[in-house]
């Protein structure tokens, strides 16, 4: 169970790891500020399945060094019942430019039993440069520049991207670049389409959806090959419903429980 508070940021990493590629958006068209999501998180430890916690998103809008932003939350953690054995809480925020969500700010704050750790990442279109920060409770602390590629983003902003991808004109198996940043490090992928198939939710009620998976190479959380696979709502809302991992001690899932304020009618609803 050493692993679990990574397991629990899954959630944002399965939507991030599929939300972006080389072309940035224009025009936010999926989501609106008050929008608010939650979804139940399942690991599976040898042949038990557990269920380990939840996570929230919400959607606000505000100014942020004056300009138009909106603001993005992510709070997650165990459940109760299992802090006993292993108690997680994450907390993460970003803001991100209204309308094209460029990337703004984006700060990171977990706790792991006793361990904390906090991260920052802020974009600076002028000199196109990432500034990071990373410290914890054991009195480490980094800090680090990196360079902005093209549509990089962090994994909550990134999340929301991928809900404004336009997948119409994809053929099952193209693939599109990924970036994305977290804690210090840049990370690359390769995002493959994978069709539309239907997927259900935590209370069973069954959507038509877009299937995307990421090719992964081997390191010290996931599998190599096709680990993360996640769901979307084939309408406007490209509402993410199921996404599930194969990490490298067992398998992670995630389900959505409910979503309010909605921007978009939800038409991928089969009745």
């Amino acid at each position: 169970m050493n692993k679990l508070k990574d397991h629990l940021l899954l959630i944002l990493l399965l939507l991030a790891y599929l939300a972006t590629q080389s072309q940035c958006i224009d025009t936010n068209k999926a989501f609106r500020e008050g929008e608010q999501l939650k979804y139940q998180m399942s690991y599976q430890w040898g042949f038990i399945w557990i269920r380990a916690g939840e996570v929230y998103f919400k959607v606000d809008r505000g100014m942020y060094k004056n300009r138009d932003a909106y603001h993005f939350t992510a709070t997650g953690g165990s459940l109760k019942k299992i802090d006993w054995l292993f108690k997680v809480r994450e907390h993460l925020e970003s803001r991100a430019a209204v309308p094209d969500l460029k990337p703004m700010f984006f700060v990171r704050n977990s706790r792991e039993m006793g361990f904390l750790k906090y991260n920052s990442i802020l974009f600076d279109d002028k000199t196109n440069e990432i500034y990071t920060k990373v410290s914890t409770s054991k009195n480490l602390s980094n800090m680090d520049t990196l360079q902005k590629l093209p549509c990089t983003y962090d994994v909550i902003t990134a999340a929301y991207v991928l809900r404004n991808l336009d997948y119409d004109n994809l053929k099952p198996g193209d693939s599109l670049q990924v970036h994305t940043i977290l804690d210090n490090r840049a990370y690359n992928f390769l995002v493959k389409y994978s069709g539309r198939e239907t997927a259900r939710d935590a209370s069973d009620e069954e959507y038509n959806c877009i299937k995307l998976s990421a090719i992964l190479e081997e390191g010290t959380l996931f599998k190599s090959g096709e680990s993360l696979t996640i769901w979307v709502t084939d309408d406007e809302n490209k509402l993410p419903v199921k996404a599930e991992a194969e990490i490298l001690i067992g398998k992670v899932n995630a389900f959505l429980v409910s979503s309010k304020n909605l921007k978009h009618p939800e038409k991928a609803k089969i009745q």
